[in-house]
């Protein structure tokens, strides 16, 4: 649990951006083109982190930021349907801050490990990449449309 109120903490921060300033002034584009347009932000806005200053990963290549940018994407629907559906940036501020604690703490279990697990359930592993645009997809076509 402190893992995740300490991670909400650092979450505050991105999550009163892209939630709290960007997506109500997307919301009129709607709910696929907001989300994708807003995750690919978010993506983009992580991409000198990844590179430059390897805070996720040294020498995170092309495949990696692939996977990192559908997985990104994905978990913006989430966080915009939280956000939408409460009218509040704090639903979005806990789920990032428990997506980065329990992935966080994946990452610290599997340390000396062989190489596959990072691909498999880490930030850009295909586990989370594939959740996370199973549950995008049923956002997509099964929730209702947000109003305005």
């Amino acid at each position: 649990m402190a893992i995740v109120f300490l991670a909400s903490i650092e979450a505050i921060g991105e999550e009163l951006g892209w939630r709290g300033f960007l997506l109500p002034r997307l919301a009129d584009l709607g709910r696929v083109r907001a989300g994708l347009l807003g995750g690919f932000l978010w993506a983009v806005w992580h991409a000198p982190l990844i590179y430059i200053a390897g805070a996720y990963r040294g020498g995170a290549g092309p495949l990696y930021m692939v996977t990192f940018t559908i997985t990104i994407v994905a978990t913006g629907f989430v966080a915009n349907e939280l956000r939408m559906a409460s009218g509040s940036s704090w639903p979005a501020v806990v789920f990032h801050g428990a997506h980065n604690g329990i992935l966080f703490q994946f990452g610290v279990l599997t340390v000396g490990s062989t190489g596959l697990l990072p691909g498999i359930g880490e930030e850009s592993g295909v586990v989370p990449m594939t959740l996370y645009a199973l549950v995008a997809v049923w956002i997509v076509l099964r929730r209702p449309a947000w109003k305005s």
